[in-house]
């Protein structure tokens, strides 16, 4: 009987487009002769993990993960001693000489003898440690999308009844409460734009007071890049915007000659990073007459801010205007 025989040279053209396949993809092979226990690489495979074409089984191993390592020795034995196994596929950490920890996918053959025994594994690795990182930043994400939700409908609720509490009337109530939801929502925008960097305290000042006041004409801001993340800026916000909202009605902002000053700095070293923002009013004789026209934004600031953020707050109203004074800390995810 005659078998058809492939040419020499189709056989080559077919390797050439099985390994730029496998190039493009992104794989590597191994083999492993049990009878030397040594491994052999292709290229990208050696890249993966960092070692030579050829490299001694115990070498190789001594890079597996200690987490992995039983894992990977119980796979080995169990291919080469159970007859009914031929293939398989896992994950495992390896730790390369140059310190690199990657994640790999291994999906393997075992090559046996007439008898049964196993001569030689075969197959193919590809790096998924960019994929598996990407997986778990989502994850991650999530579940500070869901933290972060839990928390913003909490201080909705919250908002809702204090603006309820402190409104003589509906079409106040709608308003005062309108106006704290829109800061809410433009500094969670903000922060969502930024889910790693936060938002820094000069973007904060200037989102909220540059709707009422124009720069170096009303408006004083000078301060450092500070960073703000997660209820640090979401209550700093609110803080501004009660602020903002009483010296446009009271305040500095209520006519032509008043002035605000936002001033902040940075105290403290690394792991006690304290952040210090002054808000002053000038040019506002009369605000020390009428002490309680604020009294949200005051109770926010006096008591709000030092119980969700242990943070130290004096409010007073001298006779040149407000004067605010805020400390709060920035390790614990506040910065």
């Amino acid at each position: 009987m005659l078998q058809k025989r492939v040419p020499a040279n189709d056989r080559i053209e077919a390797d050439v487009r099985l390994e730029l396949a496998m190039d493009i993809a992104g794989l590597g092979t191994f083999a492993l002769d049990l009878s030397t226990e040594t491994l052999s690489f292709s290229e990208r495979a050696a890249e993966i993990y960092g070692r030579d074409a050829t490299t001694p089984w115990g070498e190789w191993v001594a890079g597996v993960h200690a987490e992995d390592l039983s894992d990977i020795e119980s796979l080995r034995s169990r291919l080469v001693s159970d007859t009914g196994l031929s293939d398989c596929r896992t994950s495992f950490r390896y730790v390369r000489r140059d310190g690199a920890e990657r994640y790999v996918v291994k999906r393997c053959r075992v090559e046996r003898d007439r008898s049964g025994a196993a001569i030689r594994v075969i197959g193919v690795i590809a790096d998924e440690t960019d994929r598996r990182a990407q997986e778990l930043r989502s994850s991650w994400l999530l579940a500070q999308l869901q933290h972060r939700v839990k928390n913003v409908m909490a201080m909705v609720r919250s908002l809702a009844r204090r603006t309820l509490e402190n409104s003589s009337d509906l079409e106040g109530y709608f308003s005062h409460f309108d106006g704290r939801l829109n800061a809410l929502a433009r500094v969670q925008s903000a922060l969502a734009r930024r889910v790693d960097e936060g938002i820094e305290v000069e973007e904060l000042v200037r989102e909220e007071l540059l709707q009422y006041a124009v720069e170096d004409e009303q408006l004083n801001v000078a301060g450092p890049m500070v960073r703000l993340h997660g209820p640090a800026a979401e209550y700093i916000a609110l803080a501004l915007h009660e602020l903002a909202v009483n010296a446009v009605k009271f305040g500095a902002l209520s006519g032509q000659s008043g002035m605000v000053d936002v001033e902040w700095e940075l105290r403290g070293g690394h792991g006690s990073r304290q952040l210090r923002l002054c808000w002053s009013e000038r040019g506002v004789p009369l605000v020390a007459t009428n002490p309680g026209h604020m009294g949200f934004g005051r109770q926010l600031i006096e008591q709000g801010l030092p119980y969700q953020l242990g943070a130290q707050a004096t409010f007073k109203l001298e006779p040149g205007g407000v004067r605010c004074e805020l400390e709060v800390s920035l390790e614990g995810g506040g910065g």
